[in-house]
């Protein structure tokens, strides 16, 4: 018997198709792009000194700076996205970063999809299974990319000393 999606794939036309990779890479390069500037805004903090934040020994530093700030979609939750957003950023450009031990193993493991309840944590991602950029971690763990982005973005505005925008608003 033909998997399901063998039986499905003959019905859905061509152009429909075409449609849907189309917006999947839009949703992956959008993506790409939201991490990188956001990544790298270590890297323009350490190189560009402000009276507003210490001088830092590396970029590094600065990352490290930052970590304490970042929670979990602004709970109490202390959470790692500072490293997970460098990890996102290293398999865009490396697709399979092999320095280190990364938490995400590959590009492809950086996907759009529409995800259903119970997939990622409790009120994370888009309500309703609507279709997102989600990462899967070499733990098998599965995070909605816009919530790593909402969380490091807000560790920056809470390091700045900077009021937090509404979720979803940066």
């Amino acid at each position: 018997m033909p998997r399901p999606s063998a039986r499905l794939t003959p019905l859905i036309s061509r152009a429909t198709r075409q449609r849907w990779r189309s917006r999947g890479r839009t949703f992956f390069w959008r993506c790409g792009g939201a991490v990188d500037l956001l990544h790298h805004l270590a890297d323009f903090v350490f190189k560009e000194p402000s009276p507003a934040l210490p001088a830092y020994a590396d970029v590094g530093a600065v990352r490290t700076a930052l970590k304490p700030h970042c929670t979990y979609l602004r709970t109490t939750q202390s959470f790692d996205d500072v490293v997970l957003l460098n990890d996102i950023a290293r398999a865009f450009k490396h697709h399979r970063p092999d320095h280190g031990t990364p938490t995400v193993a590959v590009s492809t493991a950086i996907v759009p999809v529409a995800s259903g309840w119970g997939t990622m944590r409790w009120d994370e991602g888009k309500y309703g299974g609507a279709e997102q950029v989600v990462v899967t971690k070499t733990d098998g763990d599965k995070r909605a990319v816009s919530s790593v982005l909402q969380n490091v973005f807000d560790a920056w505005m809470r390091l700045l000393g900077q009021p937090l925008l509404p979720i979803n608003q940066f």
